[in-house]
C-alpha cells in the first residue's frame, strides 16, 4: 500500500483498492442475499401505513397533553490515577406540554427563546451506580449496583414511589377493578435470583404478600427485592463491572416513568387517559435481562388501549431533548 509522505497516511485510492474483490467475492454475495438491511423510505411508510390506525383530529380530536420521557447516562472515570475505576450517571426527564402550544410554536416563522420557554420545565430524576472497580459500602460489585437502583425505585416523589409502580406492573394490578372483579397476579416467578453463600436460585416463584413497601421480600432464609426481577445481577461481574446493563437499565427506568403516569392518571380520572399522548426516547421493547417484562406491558397497554384509548410512541431521534 502506497502512503503520503507528508502525512504518513495511505492515499484513499490505495486503501479502498481491493474493496470490490471483496464485494463481488461469491461467499460475501451469497450473505448479503441472506441479510435483512434497514428499510428504506418507501417501505418504512408503508409498514407505517399498513399498522396504522385513525385518531380524531381538529375540534374532536381526543389528544390535547404530550408526555415525552428521555433518559440518558455517562459513564466516567472516578480517579485518573485508577482509570478503570468508573462510575455512571443517568438523568431522565419528563416533559409536558400541550397540543396547542406546539402547533402555535409551529406556525411562528421565526421561533423567540422565550416561546420555548414553557418547552424547558422538565421534572428531572438522577442516578449513580458504580460500574466497575468501585465498591459502595464495602459491597460485592453486584450489591454495589443493586442498592442505588433499589434506593432510585424508593425515593418519595410526591407521595409515590416507583417500586410500587414496577409492582403494579408484573403483578397486573392495572386488572383490579374491584374486590369481586380482580384478575391481578397473586404471585410471580423470578428467572434467578442474586447468589448467596454461593447458593443459586432459579425461577423463585414469589407472593405479593411477602412483598414489603420498600420491594424487599424473604427468600430461602436471605433477603432480595423487587428490583431482582429485571436479572441485572445475571450479567454484572466482578472484575468486568456493570457497564453491559447500562443501556437496559435506563431502557427500564424510562418505561416506569410512562407506566407510573399511566398508573396516576387512570387513579385519579381513567376517562382522562385517552386526552394523553406518550413519547418514549427510543423503542419500546424490553432487551436483554429485562425482556421478560415486555410480556406485561403489553398485557398494559392491551387492555387499557381497549378499555381508555392509550396512545403511546416509541420516537427514534438524534440531538439533544
Amino acid at each position: 500500500m502506497s502512503y503520503n509522505a507528508k502525512g504518513n497516511r495511505p492515499f484513499e485510492w490505495a486503501s479502498k483498492s481491493q474493496h470490490t474483490h471483496v464485494i463481488n467475492d461469491p461467499s460475501v454475495q451469497n450473505l448479503m442475499k441472506r441479510c435483512k438491511f434497514p428499510s428504506t423510505n418507501e417501505e418504512s411508510k408503508n409498514d407505517v401505513l399498513e399498522h396504522s390506525i385513525e385518531i380524531n383530529t381538529g375540534a374532536s380530536r381526543d389528544v390535547t397533553t404530550i408526555i415525552a420521557v428521555d433518559g440518558g447516562y455517562t459513564e466516567v472515570t472516578v480517579r485518573k490515577n485508577y482509570p478503570s475505576s468508573k462510575v455512571a450517571f443517568f438523568q431522565f426527564g419528563g416533559l409536558e406540554f400541550s397540543l396547542d402550544d406546539l402547533k402555535q410554536l409551529g406556525d411562528y416563522p421565526f421561533i423567540h427563546p422565550e416561546k420555548m420557554e414553557k418547552f424547558k420545565k422538565l421534572a428531572r430524576f438522577k442516578l449513580a451506580i458504580p460500574t466497575k472497580a468501585t465498591s459502595l459500602d464495602s459491597l460485592s460489585m453486584v450489591d454495589s449496583v443493586r442498592i442505588p437502583i433499589i434506593e432510585f425505585f424508593n425515593e418519595n416523589r410526591d407521595g409515590k414511589k416507583y417500586i410500587d409502580t414496577l409492582k403494579w406492573l408484573v403483578f397486573h394490578e392495572f386488572k383490579r377493578k374491584s374486590i369481586d372483579c380482580d384478575s391481578s397476579l397473586h404471585q410471580i416467578t423470578f428467572g434467578s435470583l442474586p447468589k448467596r453463600n454461593g447458593e443459586i436460585f432459579k425461577d423463585v416463584v414469589v407472593n405479593k404478600s411477602d412483598i414489603d413497601g420498600q420491594g424487599y421480600f424473604v427468600y430461602g432464609g436471605e433477603i432480595f427485592n423487587l428490583i431482582d426481577i429485571l436479572r441485572f445481577h445475571e450479567v454484572v461481574d466482578e472484575e468486568l463491572g456493570a457497564s453491559g446493563i447500562l443501556g437496559y437499565l435506563t431502557n427500564v427506568i424510562e418505561h416506569i416513568i410512562i407506566v407510573h403516569c399511566i398508573k396516576e392518571i387512570v387513579t385519579r380520572k381513567p376517562s382522562f387517559l385517552k386526552r394523553f399522548l406518550f413519547i418514549k426516547d427510543g423503542p419500546l421493547g424490553f432487551f436483554g435481562q429485562t425482556a421478560k417484562l415486555h410480556k406485561d406491558m403489553r398485557e398494559l397497554c392491551n387492555l387499557y388501549i381497549d378499555e381508555h384509548s392509550l396512545k403511546l410512541v416509541g420516537l427514534e431521534k438524534s440531538g439533544s431533548f
